[in-house]
């Protein structure tokens, strides 16, 4: 079997065009701090890929992940954590319809003693 009939019975992957990613650390970060954002990405069908860490356990803050409109004004999509109690999370959003200026980001909307980081990865599909 060549490798296109194996695509034909397994499933060919999805072809990817553009990233845009996002990412940044903070040390103790005060209320609604935001951690990091992938600035406005071009329209199109997205996978979305966003991992937190942080140098404590989480439970006393938070996180807020929020998929923002082109003019940046309000969201799309509001995903809060709260009391969440692990050293590390992490999330999917898969195959989205994003518009064309729309941006991702991740807030720690409670202080938080240690440090903290996140990184967004935003995968454009062909």
């Amino acid at each position: 079997m060549n490798p296109s009939d194996e695509a034909r019975w397994i499933g060919a992957a999805p072809t990817y065009i553009a990233q845009y990613m996002g990412a940044a650390g903070l040390q103790n970060p005060g209320n609604n701090s935001l951690l990091c954002d992938t600035g406005a990405v071009g329209g199109g069908w997205y996978d979305i890929f966003v991992v937190v860490t942080a140098s404590n356990q989480l439970g006393v803050s938070n996180l807020d992940f929020q998929w923002r409109n082109a003019a940046n004004s309000a969201n799309v999509l509001d995903i809060p954590f709260f009391g969440y109690t692990e050293l590390a999370l992490s999330f999917e959003l898969r195959n989205i319809k994003v518009g064309a200026g729309e941006r991702f980001r991740f807030y720690i909307t409670g202080g938080f003693t240690g440090i903290v980081g996140a990184s967004i990865f935003a995968v454009r599909r062909a």
